[in-house]
């Protein structure tokens, strides 16, 4: 699983999809409040959600992702992420991430998804929020 993570994410937007380890009914959650946070099951909800992303990004810039650290043990694999894009709206969109999977045989049946909500939401959605105090 630890390999094949490394190769998907080396080639990310071009390369082996992750959907090709996902279990049909693999659940995924995004913790949080925000307009994408989510707690679904299966893989075709998922990828309605994940779609509706995409349109928000702009695709001359592209979106990079590039692990870092990678942790497994037993059926359970941590990925620290740094992501670079730029939204639509002009603003940057380089976040950080956390996923931790849970596998089974050879499939992905749990995702939890942890990132900078609030920079989604400016970025991604061009909405102004405060955070600490000052406006993002």
């Amino acid at each position: 699983m630890r390999e094949y993570l490394q190769r998907m994410a080396a080639s990310f937007g071009g390369g082996p999809s992750p959907l090709d380890l996902m279990h049909p009914d693999v659940r995924v959650t995004l913790p949080g409040t925000s307009v994408i946070s989510c707690s679904t099951t299966g893989k075709d909800r998922y990828l309605e959600r994940a779609t509706a992303i995409g349109p928000r990004l702009d695709h001359k810039v592209g979106l990079t992702l590039a692990v870092e650290h990678i942790i497994e043990e037993g059926n359970t694999v941590a990925v620290f992420a740094k992501g670079r894009a730029e939204g639509t709206y002009g603003l940057p969109y380089n976040n950080d991430y956390f996923f931790l999977f849970r596998t089974e045989g050879n499939f992905i049946i749990d995702i939890f998804e942890w990132c900078d909500l609030s920079l989604i939401q400016t970025a991604l959605f061009g909405e102004s929020i405060l955070t600490c105090g000052k406006e993002a």
